[in-house]
């Protein structure tokens, strides 16, 4: 049986959405979603190593502030019939209980199979012999290539990706990419 391993943020749940919904009403932040993400690393720097952002990421609340499309988690249930279903992510060990949670609570299968921690995920997706990896983060994209075969899900902030792996738009388009 092939394998399939998900990232969670920007993959299964929206945390740049939830984050920015939350700024929006908690730090009055005007700018659209896409123009905000799109201009975040030029205002920031390097983001996703300062101390404010780390600090962003470790706000409990943001990770379960959202309901995923039924649509999603019954293409999960469907893959996991012929696939081994697991799932990788960089949040930190403390947020693991919270995790766990919400795929439980939405019912994603394979739940016992969710792996947190700050490995590389290249490191993770061979160690658990993933056939393919779902992946939006252009970085671990890029790292990922030659080690599995890559599904980046399609966001602004990974358009130099496109054309090098294979994109999909949602979760409802990986059925398709798999045939």
């Amino acid at each position: 049986m092939n394998t399939i391993g998900f990232d969670i943020d920007g993959v299964l749940y929206p945390w740049h959405k939830m984050l920015h919904l939350w700024l929006q009403v908690n730090r009055n932040i005007t700018e659209s979603y896409d123009d905000y993400w799109a201009n975040v690393q030029e205002k920031d720097g390097d983001w996703s190593s300062s101390i404010y952002w780390s600090n962003m990421a470790g706000m409990r609340h943001i990770y379960e502030m959202y309901m995923p499309p039924q649509e999603d988690v019954d293409v999960l249930r469907r893959l996991s019939k012929d696939y081994n279903i697991l799932y990788i992510t960089h949040r930190g060990s403390d947020l693991e209980r919270i995790t766990r949670n919400w795929l439980d609570r939405y019912k994603f299968p394979n739940t016992d199979q969710l792996y947190v921690g700050n490995i590389p995920k290249s490191l993770s997706v061979r160690f658990y012999g993933c056939d393919y990896y779902v992946e939006d983060k252009q970085g671990i994209i890029e790292s990922l290539i030659g080690v599995t075969d890559v599904i980046c899900m399609k966001h602004n902030w990974n358009e130099e990706m496109w054309d090098l792996v294979t994109t999909i738009e949602s979760l409802q388009d990986l059925e398709a990419v798999l045939k």
